[in-house]
């Protein structure tokens, strides 16, 4: 037996108001809208695409006697179906014909139509009809009576079309190419080399060749780079001069196929040879064809073509792509929130006082009541504008939708996020539960109004999750600032280190690379490893992101250090020469290379691993073994301090991100919690658009649990599976409820359990395992035994070939549980028991090696712990004395970390009186460890 259609479940991307013979249709479904019954009069549908497979038309054409003229209207990212037709088809909105009570045909109707992406071929093919109706004609008739006169035609109605300008995509880098070319302070051909990668790019897609051939000896961008600026001009202005002809062609189409006559006028009645009189020819109507390019044009319109709740709903689903964590999944997500930064755009272009002045404006408050949309739908597209275009800009980073980068691990245990997963899951249970009810178990207003009556308290909760999350980014913000000066001092002395090294060895060494090496330093100090090409390329046209920002906007207000925020990148290849041309780019005479700034040079981690290489090759003989063994701390430490410039950065972006959904939160509450709701409304689609929204947030909150208790169980078992991305890759993501999410914490919490069957037996335990500072890095430490505050950086590497055979040896999966460091020798005055205080920073980025010595990188917040000991007799178990406790040897709430990576100790003058370190003998850490046994 067939189920009610009342019991299926409701499809949350598409919203229908009211919900039979709606008059408004929202949708951000993939499936094509294809409205195959014909005009309905007032319909205006807002979708993500449009099918037209066969001529639409009011049923009143064929005699219907209805004299007002209708509204149509379709706004849409892509129409199809035409170019598949062998003959064009129509949309008519045509006005009814005369009839002999009604004898004048009536005025056509309105008929607006707004595509972002449409083929050519398909232009070609619409034809758009609001030509007024004929004027009456009566029979002719064999009596003495008066012939009767003729009606007169209808005059024509209005078509408004707006299209997206075509190749519009392919256009903005166009004009950035033109833009360059036409800038004196440019020169050929140092600064073209990523325009000239970006125009071979662009050269090559199917569309754009259809039009345009580039000559046939340009394979390369150093083919191109070889010859003249005017060569690479000339081919440019080319291939903007056939792309912007596209608009030219589609428009003359168009305009011939918009059918806005007046209607034939009525022949009067034939009675024997006596004729009536007959009718007038209606007038002409309007048409109009613009592009969405020229945003002066749009303002002009009284075409709301754009709704807040659908733009709203797109911005949703975006978000909710980033889950799977899987490569499609992402790039599908950040396609629909570019498509809606373009689309919304225009917004940005006046202040509200000047929307409030157009047509355009003026045609949004005429509107409310019949599109639903509310009030102040302007500001709300705005609001939506910045939300994602503070979605992309984070995502920009290299981070994922939670803010994490790749190989980033949350520091709670697997046990711990389950426990919140849990939580989360049982609270979207209930809200589920609400959102149903009200979409289809519901049948009355009064039910409706009954289903939401706690909105406000549903707004708070959703509130309160996003405002946990912009406090975890601020809280994340101060851990990356902190932890870049602490990583500049590194770098620093890292540098320092290997200056001292490369004493009399420099001619030599420059003559190997062809430029200077302290150059060849400067330059490494700008390098940014950006994770994956797809961000790095975004990074290419990050310029200015944060121009005039001087503090993150909220209730309290938090500073932003503007030296760190990227505003300018060059991205450089695998050759000294390419990163010694990237230094001289970005070196003006006012930039010191060795801070923290705002400009970088990127790279991708496998040119990046190319171009190291060359060096390492270079100095891979046993007279520059020390210069080696320092050039490649140096590295690691600049990598390390300009990951936290990066991360720095997308906490900025993502504090910014959230702060606007809140703001947008509160914008539709203003709406949205008023008292008229209870009486009226409660069906409206503004309503029926936030209680998806308050679901989709409650969604959003179980993922970024699940999503950490992935991450956690990745740190645990060191096996980087995507288990929600298996789970997830071909479920549409619209399907997303509590029975899946439920059914993936289920499918994660198998998976450690049989990871933890796999090992058999919890982990062995050894304590006091020491690692002492080899020879150089000792006597670097004796040379700053008298500075004030000393900062050692240990460096423990996980290949047991650049470690002594005896630390570690046979043991993997090593987490540590406590860390001490020891300086037998030193004297303090620090209290009776000559106590010696120091800190233990373990920085977050992190090797560990599996029981097949298989090695992982990861990466995390990083951790400090105080340790204080007794100088004399080096215990720490006495009164004043603290152990380096980094986490329990069993299973609590917080992970684990491992040793092998770079230690940073800090000795302070002012926490040890009369410290001595002159007659130190040695210097050691020692470790307290879980591993398994190789």
């Amino acid at each position: 037996m067939p189920a009610d259609p009342d019991d299926l479940p409701p499809n949350p991307d598409v919203l229908k108001y009211p919900a039979t013979d709606s008059d408004v249709i929202l949708s951000v479904s993939p499936d094509a809208i294809d409205p195959v019954v014909g005009v309905k009069d007032g319909l205006s549908m807002y979708v993500e695409s449009f099918v037209l497979s066969t001529d639409l038309q009011p049923a009143y054409v064929d005699g219907d006697s209805t004299p007002a003229p209708i509204r149509y209207s379709v706004f849409t990212n892509d129409l199809s179906g035409p170019e598949r037709s062998r003959k064009p088809v129509k949309i008519s909105v045509q006005g009814p014909n005369g009839t002999s009570a009604n004898r004048d045909g009536s005025r056509g109707g309105v008929l607006e139509l707004y595509v972002e992406n449409i083929a050519p071929a398909t232009a070609k093919n619409l034809l758009l009809d609001a030509s007024g109706g004929t004027g009456y004609s009566p029979p002719v008739k064999k009596t003495d009576t008066t012939p009767e006169p003729g009606g007169n035609g209808g005059n024509g109605g209005q078509i408004t079309v707006l299209l997206g300008l075509p190749f519009s995509e392919h256009l903005q880098p166009i004009g950035r190419f033109i833009d360059h070319l036409n800038d004196r302070k440019k020169t050929w051909p140092k600064d073209f080399e990523s325009d000239v990668k970006e125009y071979l790019g662009l050269v090559q897609k199917d569309e754009v060749k259809a039009l345009y051939t580039k000559p046939g000896d340009w394979k390369s961008a150093q083919d191109v780079l070889k010859l003249t600026m005017p060569a690479f001009r000339y081919q440019v202005r080319i291939l903007s001069t056939l792309l912007m002809s596209q608009e030219t062609e589609i428009k003359h189409q168009l305009r011939n196929q918009l059918v806005v006559n007046g209607g034939q006028n009525g022949t009067g009645m034939r009675i024997g040879d006596r004729l009536g009189a007959n009718g007038k020819m209606g007038d002409d109507g309007k048409r109009t064809i613009e592009f969405t390019a020229y945003d002066d044009k749009l303002w002009d319109l009284d075409m709301c073509f754009v709704h807040p709740v659908q733009c709203s709903m797109l911005l949703n689903k975006a978000k909710l792509y980033q889950f799977a964590g899987t490569e499609k999944a992402r790039a599908e997500g950040i396609v629909l929130l570019q498509r809606l930064i373009r689309r919304l755009n225009f917004v940005a272009q006046k202040s509200p006082e000047d929307q409030a002045k157009t047509k355009l404006g003026q045609a949004y408050v005429a509107a409310e009541q019949s599109l639903h949309t509310g009030p102040n739908a302007l500001l709300r597209l705005r609001a939506v504008l910045d939300n994602a275009q503070r979605t992309v800009e984070h995502l920009r980073w290299g981070v994922n939708y939670y803010g994490y980068h790749e190989g980033e691990v949350p520091l709670g245990s697997f046990a711990f996020y389950e426990g919140n997963a849990t939580s989360a899951l049982a609270h979207l249970e209930k809200i589920e539960k609400m959102y149903t009810q009200y979409l289809k178990v519901a049948k009355t207003l009064e039910e409706k109004k009954m289903a939401i009556r706690d909105r406000a308290s549903y707004f708070e909760e959703s509130r309160v999750q996003k405002e946990q999350l912009r406090q975890d980014a601020i809280s994340d913000l101060k851990d990356a600032d902190r932890m870049i000066g602490a990583n500049t001092t590194a770098m620093d002395a890292a540098k320092q280190s290997l200056l001292k090294a490369l004493q009399d060895m420099e001619d030599p060494i420059n003559k190997a690379f062809g430029v200077s090496f302290d150059d060849v330093i400067s330059a490494i100090g700008q390098v940014l490893f950006v994770h994956g090409s797809n961000s790095m390329i975004l990074l290419q046209g990050a310029s200015l992101l944060h121009t005039g920002l001087t503090k993150i906007e909220g209730d309290d207000g938090i500073a932003v250090k503007k030296e760190f925020l990227i505003q300018q990148v060059h991205k450089i290849s695998d050759t000294v020469e390419s990163l010694d041309e990237g230094r001289k780019i970005l070196q003006d005479g006012s930039l010191e290379l060795n801070d923290p700034d705002a400009k970088k040079l990127i790279i991708e981690k496998a040119e990046l691993h190319t171009l190291l290489g060359r060096f390492s090759k270079v100095l891979g003989g046993d007279v520059l073994k020390n210069v080696k063994k320092r050039f490649d701390a140096y590295v690691d430490a600049v990598l390390t301090r300009n990951g936290n410039v990066l991360r720095y950065n997308s906490d900025v972006a993502l504090i910014n991100k959230y702060q606007k959904e809140l703001s947008l939160f509160q914008i539709e509450k203003a709406d949205l919690i008023r008292q008229d709701y209870d009486r009226v409304g409660a069906d409206r689609p503004a309503m029926t658009a936030f209680i998806k929204k308050v679901y989709d947030s409650s969604i959003d909150d179980t993922q970024l649990w699940l999503y950490k208790a992935q991450r956690a169980f990745n740190f645990a078992a060191l096996d980087n599976s995507n288990v929600i991305g298996n789970l997830l890759q071909d479920v549409p993501v619209s399907s997303l409820d509590y029975t899946l999410l439920n059914t993936v914490l289920s499918r994660l919490s198998g998976s450690y359990n049989n990871h933890k069957e796999k090992m058999g037996h919890k982990p062995q335990s050894k304590p006091g395992i020491k690692y002492r500072l080899d020879k150089d890095d000792f006597e670097d430490l004796q040379e700053r035994a008298k500075d004030d505050i000393i900062n050692l950086f240990i460096e423990i590497p996980a290949d047991p070939a650049k470690r002594p055979p005896s630390t570690f040896s046979h043991m993997a999966d090593i987490r540590v549980t406590a860390v001490r460091f020891f300086l037998p020798g030193a004297v303090t005055m620090n209290e009776k028991d000559k106590l010696l205080q120091l800190s233990i920073t373990h920085p977050g980025t992190e090797k560990i090696m599996d029981r097949m010595e298989n090695t992982m990188t990861f990466t995390h917040a990083p951790l400090t712990v105080q340790f204080t000991y007794a100088s004399q007799t080096l215990k720490y178990d006495g009164p004043g004395t603290s152990d380096g406790t980094m986490g329990s040897a069993t299973e609590d709430d917080y992970s684990l970390v491992g040793p092998f990576t770079t230690w940073r100790i800090e000795i302070r003058a002012e926490d040890n009186p009369g410290l001595d370190l002159s007659k130190i003998t040695e210097a050691y850490m020692e470790f307290d460890c879980q591993y398994r046994a190789i």
